[in-house]
């Protein structure tokens, strides 16, 4: 599951995976799966931690939790996005998300290194 998402520095939609900023002292996971559901109206049933990296060790402090999604279920009361978000889930097939990260459809980076570390691309 992805987002279409507008991002103003590019001046374009992005397909992403769902993410935004974590509080503070909030948790990581906690902030994925409230995240989740803003984006998506979806809740994980399950959260694994893949990594964290640092996004651009050259310009920022900014630290990137990415988790895998074990099972999501629908809940009827969200999605509730920011109300200066564009948001559009975009359901694909995970091969179908991959090739589009290779083929450089996708290029939000921790969008494509979450599917890499999925899809068993960088084990």
């Amino acid at each position: 599951m992805l987002v279409r998402q507008w991002r103003q520095p590019l001046g374009t939609f992005t397909l992403e995976l769902p993410s935004g900023g974590v509080d503070l002292g909030e948790e990581p996971e906690r902030a994925a799966r409230r995240e989740l559901f803003e984006e998506t109206g979806y809740r994980a049933q399950t959260l694994e931690h893949l990594t964290s990296v640092h996004t651009s060790t050259g310009r920022s402090t900014e630290v990137c939790h990415l988790f895998r999604c074990e099972a999501a279920d629908r809940d009827e009361r969200g999605p509730r996005p920011e109300p200066t978000e564009f948001i559009r889930v975009v359901e694909l097939p995970f091969g179908e998300a991959l090739r589009m990260a290779s083929d450089g459809a996708i290029v939000d980076a921790p969008t494509v290194l979450g599917l890499l570390l999925t899809g068993g691309g960088l084990n």
